[in-house]
This record gives C-alpha cells, sequence and structure tokens, in this order.
C-alpha cells in the first residue's frame, strides 16, 4: 500500500473553500476514475496555517499513474483542479508513503 500526500498552502481564509474542493475532486477521481482508491482531505488544526491536505492510498505507483493519466483528459476534473489552483498559494508538499506496518 502506498499513501500519496500533497499538501496545499490555501490562499487567507481560504482553507475551508479549498478543502470542499479537494473532498468534491477526491469523490469524482472515486466516482469516475478508480472506486478502488481510500482518500482524505485535512484541513489544519496545529501546523502551518491556511494549509489543506490530500491524501490517496494506492495499490502501486502504475495505478496511480493510470489514473493521473485518465483525470488529465476528464474535464470535470480538470474544471475542479482549475478552481483549486484559484484558492491556494505557490508553494506545499508531495509526499509518497511506503505502509511499513498497519495494527
Amino acid at each position: 500500500m502506498i499513501t500519496l500526500r500533497q499538501t496545499f498552502p490555501a490562499k487567507m481564509w481560504q482553507e475551508d473553500q479549498l478543502a470542499e474542493l479537494l473532498k468534491q475532486w477526491a469523490e469524482l477521481v472515486h466516482e469516475q476514475i478508480s472506486p478502488d482508491f481510500t482518500y482524505r482531505v485535512y484541513t489544519f488544526k496545529i501546523g502551518p496555517v491556511n494549509t489543506v491536505a490530500w491524501e490517496v492510498d494506492v495499490e502501486s505507483l502504475q495505478l496511480w499513474e493510470e489514473a493521473r493519466a485518465a483525470m488529465l483528459n476528464n474535464p470535470d476534473i480538470m474544471g475542479l483542479v482549475k478552481q483549486v489552483s484559484d484558492l491556494r498559494e505557490r508553494g506545499g508538499t508531495f509526499d509518497v508513503w511506503n505502509l511499513y506496518a498497519q495494527g
């Protein structure tokens, strides 16, 4: 299992709107591209202010790359990506985590 995690610095006071767009984006991916993906959207509690994080669990990077190619050709998803871009600042992180153990 691999977890992909991306953080998005939101424009001031826009983190809830950004989180909602990322939730909609993740739901579209889940419905239209890959129902096997598990996703999570987080807003900051303690840490970098105005930051939203998105995570998705995938079985392999190959499956992610296939899904990513399908997303790039999906006008509904790309419309949400544009809206996300309008609410975020530059920067953020993109991490790939390999599951080592789970209880």
